[in-house]
């Protein structure tokens, strides 16, 4: 069973023939599901810095799902949990003005001003 599920997710990830570029529009995207631990500021559980390196081999493995930042902060908003997760909320969820144009700047995001145990 398990050889069973690592073949299709290999199949799911390989290239597939190249395509007529007018039907790209038919193409989809594969992006991962977030990962887990997600990262909720407790440096015992999932340190920022393994953070910012698992973020760094997604966004380099589903490179054509992640071509802006604003795709790239989603993602990395999408495996936070706690803290993290609480201090952007607000942002995201259109409470507060994004000020520091965080919904559209990866760099901000990593920054993680103000968070505990980061």
């Amino acid at each position: 069973m398990q050889n069973l599920v690592h073949r299709l997710c290999e199949q799911s990830t390989a290239p597939s023939a190249p395509e007529n570029r007018s039907s790209s529009a038919h193409h989809r995207i594969h992006v991962p599901h977030p990962f887990t631990p997600a990262f909720n500021g407790d440096s015992k559980v999932l340190s920022f810095r393994a953070f910012k390196a698992k973020l760094n081999v997604v966004f380099q493995r589903f490179e054509s799902a992640f071509e802006t930042d604003t795709q790239c902060v989603n993602y990395a908003l999408s495996c936070m949990t706690g803290p993290p997760l609480e201090h952007y909320a607000p942002v995201f969820n259109g409470e507060v003005s994004d000020d520091e144009m965080i919904v559209e700047n990866y760099d901000t995001v990593l920054a993680l001003n103000g968070l505990p145990n980061s």
